[in-house]
């Protein structure tokens, strides 16, 4: 039986969960036998289809008891699929191989040859069949693996065939490969604490850290920064967070260094590094001590887990400290040197992808760098151009909480809450003697631009959590006019944002006229006040009695 009848049985196969009886009757002797299987597979007429529908039933035969009693027999046929023109069949190897890798059954010397077919397969020109290979690889990092040979120590020794293959990919001209190799070594690192040591032990990050520390090599350089970013951006945050506790200390000089572009291709990476890390929403930022005595306009004390040991990347936090200090050089108000719009505005984006995060919104108010000082400024004060009061106004909101929902998600620790007023309130005081934020902010809502009004209206929806600012709101009658009045904006997307704000602040008041944080405090009366104007403006929606807004306007809204 062949041609027709392998297509049909393998369709079969592909259209009906698979049990144990039925992958037994069909790998027997009889019917088709690996090698039969196999046979059709490779034979040049065979049509596509048939080959994607057998990968699928495949797939399905040895997710099977038989069918993982049979997989240590597999490794040629896995050789040879490895070489097909089929992408499909490719991935169906590397899957399969990574299975072999650590399946219990297995002989050394067929994991052996699973682990050298799997490093190949990661070289495939096809993504999907290179990522297969990375996910059988990297279970190797996982303390189930540990002690099985070959292991992690056959992958990432020096003097073992895999290793050395390995080695080749990691300093080869392709940035391709470089980039697998560097994807796999922090998704191993991600695995286990054993796994990490064992990852930063081989040496195997060196040539992307040794082209870090090598600026005069400006191609080389940003080639490797580069590098980093990308794989910040396919990495989860496990692997991120590894991967930053290797990379974050040597990027120190680069994000000061005097040449812009590699300042700013540093700045990039260590953002997207830092940001991909904590997308997991755990974990705190590491960031040094204050000076000794404490600092005199500022927050004392660190993030939990901070300390100079902690901020060049040991245990309790990611290393946050050496972009801290690169984000307060550049956007610090009172430095005399002078840095282009452009890496200005990459350092709010940063300060932005930090503060999207609790743990990054908390590191960036309580260092000692305190270079929130410098955003509020931005955005509340005088800053050097209104796009640089847009992107400032962004970043305040993010770690404020724009995106963090709920008034307790918003909120952080005592010691940042205060340095996130004090920030807005001098930032405020900057733009003229006796503002207050609430004066700052009706004033801005006053311009003509709407990219400007929703910058405004994001900060105050995610300030508005906090009862300090709600109260101040609620005392001020021209903002909280502005703000309950659906009226004063025509725009589909500011109507919105107005309205987000409203609810913002109900949140609060019925919060605090509830019990909750704030109930007790100086602003309580003031919310209680104004507590059925708000919550009649929350219900009423963006557009308050009207079907919808009166004029649509589609604008980009930066950090949103």
């Amino acid at each position: 039986m062949s041609g027709e009848g392998f297509a049909a049985a393998v369709q079969a196969l592909a259209d009906s969960p698979v049990t144990d009886g039925l992958a037994a009757d069909f790998l027997s002797a009889e019917r088709w036998p690996l090698d039969l299987v196999f046979r059709e597979l490779s034979d040049p007429n065979v049509a596509p289809t048939t080959v994607n529908v057998a990968c699928i039933a495949l797939a399905k035969l040895f997710d099977t008891a038989p069918g993982a009693a049979v997989l240590p027999s597999t490794l040629p046929y896995a050789s040879a699929a490895l070489q097909s023109p089929v992408a499909a069949l490719r991935r169906l190897a590397a899957q399969q191989l990574g299975r072999l890798l650590v399946a219990a059954g297995a002989e050394a010397g067929t994991r052996e040859g699973a682990l050298e077919l799997l490093l190949r397969a990661l070289q495939d020109e096809e993504v999907a069949v290179a990522a297969g290979a990375e996910a059988g690889l990297k279970q190797l990092g996982r303390p189930a693996a540990q002690g099985r040979e070959p292991g992690l120590a056959a992958l990432l020794g020096s003097g073992t065939p895999a290793g050395q293959s390995l080695r080749q990919l990691a300093v080869c001209a392709d940035p391709l490969l470089r980039m697998r190799s560097l994807t796999l070594l922090v998704a191993l690192a991600a695995q286990s604490p054993a796994a990490a040591a064992a990852v930063t032990a081989s040496g195997l990050l060196e040539p992307l850290l040794a082209e870090l520390q090598d600026p005069d090599d400006l191609l080389s350089c940003m080639a490797a920064l580069q590098l980093v970013r990308d794989a910040a951006e396919q990495c989860d945050p496990g692997m991120a967070a590894a991967l930053a506790a290797a990379v974050m200390p040597r990027l120190g000089a680069l994000l000061q260094h005097p040449e812009p572009l590699l300042q700013s291709g540093a700045l990039k990476a260590a953002a997207a590094l830092l940001g991909a890390a904590l997308e997991a929403g755990e974990g705190p930022m590491a960031v040094d001590g204050p000076p000794a005595g404490g600092a005199a306009n500022g927050p004392t004390n660190s993030v939990a887990g901070g300390g100079p040991a902690a901020a060049e990347g040991g245990e309790g936090g990611l290393p946050v400290a050496p972009l801290l200090g690169a984000l307060k050089a550049v956007l610090d108000v009172g430095g005399r040197q002078d840095f282009t719009p452009e890496l200005e505005d990459l350092a709010l984006d940063a300060v932005g992808i930090l503060g999207l995060h609790a743990s990054g919104a908390e590191a960036l108010l309580v260092a000692p760098a305190s270079v929130i000082s410098d955003v509020a400024y931005k955005a509340l004060g005088r800053p050097p151009s209104p796009a640089q009061r847009v992107a400032a106004l962004h970043a305040l909101a993010s770690v404020a909480g724009a995106e963090r929902s709920g008034r307790g998600r918003k909120l952080l620790p005592p010691l940042a809450e205060d340095a996130l007023r004090v920030a807005v309130f001098e930032g405020a005081a900057a733009a003229g003697a006796g503002e207050t934020p609430a004066d700052v902010l009706l004033q801005q809502l006053g311009q003509p631009f709407a990219e400007q009004r929703v910058a405004v209206y994001r900060c105050l929806a995610a300030l508005a959590a906090r009862d300090w600012l709600a109260g101040a709101v609620c005392s001020h009658p021209g903002l909280l006019a502005r703000l309950v009045d659906p009226a004063s904006e025509t725009g589909k997307q500011c109507c919105e944002w107005r309205h987000a704000c409203v609810s913002a602040l109900a949140g609060t008041v019925s919060d605090v006229m509830g019990g909750g944080m704030g109930a007790s405090g100086p602003h309580a009366s003031a919310l209680t006040a104004a507590a059925e104007q708000v919550q009649a403006a929350a219900r009423a929606g963006p557009y308050g009695a009207a079907a919808g807004p009166a004029e649509p306007v589609v604008a980009t809204m930066r950090g949103a």
